[in-house]
């Protein structure tokens, strides 16, 4: 296992998503609609359903690229073999 916990760090990092990804550039809208009182209940959930939905994205992306970084790793220590 690498020397950190991919765990860990989505977690630490999760917290950073929303500002970073580009895919998030209609968060402000889909929040404030979330809690306009006057937006009909159905388009409230619909945007809460948006916003999970792309935040869950955004995670498996990340721990793809963990994954992917911890192949890279691994293939360029045996190619190495061993030795850095």
């Amino acid at each position: 296992m690498s020397p950190t916990n991919p765990r860990i760090e989505r977690t630490t990092n999760s917290r950073r998503i929303l500002p970073v990804r580009p895919t998030y550039a209609a968060f402000p809208k889909a929040h404030k609609t979330m809690i306009e009182p006057n937006t009909p209940a159905s388009v409230r959930v619909r945007a809460a359903e948006c916003v999970l939905n792309q935040a869950m994205k955004a995670i498996e992306m990340q721990d793809i690229e963990a994954r992917l970084s911890e192949l890279e790793r691994a293939a360029e220590v045996s190619k190495t073999g061993g030795t850095r």
